[in-house]
């Protein structure tokens, strides 16, 4: 069965003096995560919910402490400035709250307030039932061998650029 990458490799082939050879990996993840996202954001969206939001409040929920808006955007792989924005949405939504971090005056905590932790429990059923719902056409020995092979690519890629895993 060809997929949309083996289309485009085909026509690429045919192209004198092009080579794709290496590419059945990284553009594959890459078309993955846009079906994934394009879907899940569809999820997201019965709760009035981005994916940069959804995945600030899950980081506050299970870290189950306060957060710089620093280590928020360490940890999502965000830039300052988005995670400022996203965090000025969700105050305004009384999903968190910014107070003064009494260990640098200048700075803030960001906390969830108790209606985001309703909100987070009924996004992650729902997040859950829908990627199960994605994957229930592979065998689970293809998904656990998945999930490893994922795990060794992601973990290495971290690895080599210091991100946080």
């Amino acid at each position: 069965m060809k997929d949309y990458l083996d289309r485009a490799k085909e026509q690429w082939d045919a192209l004198p003096q092009v080579s794709v050879e290496p590419s059945g990996i990284i553009p594959r993840i890459s078309r993955l995560a846009q079906l994934v996202q394009m879907r899940g954001d569809a999820v997201l969206q019965e709760f009035q919910l981005t994916r940069g939001e959804a995945e600030l409040l899950f980081l506050l929920t299970r870290t189950g402490r306060p957060m710089t808006p620093s280590e928020i955007a360490a940890d999502l792989l965000t830039s300052a400035a988005g995670t400022t924005k996203r965090i000025a949405k969700l105050v305004d939504a009384g999903l968190v709250i910014r107070t003064v971090n009494p260990l640098d005056g200048r700075g803030a905590l960001i906390d969830p307030t108790p209606a985001a932790s309703v909100l987070v429990h009924r996004v992650l059923a729902a997040t859950a039932q829908h990627e199960a719902e994605m994957i229930a056409h592979l065998p689970e020995a293809v998904r656990i061998q998945l999930a490893g092979h994922l795990r060794a690519l992601l973990s290495g890629l971290e690895a080599q650029d210091g991100s946080p895993g």
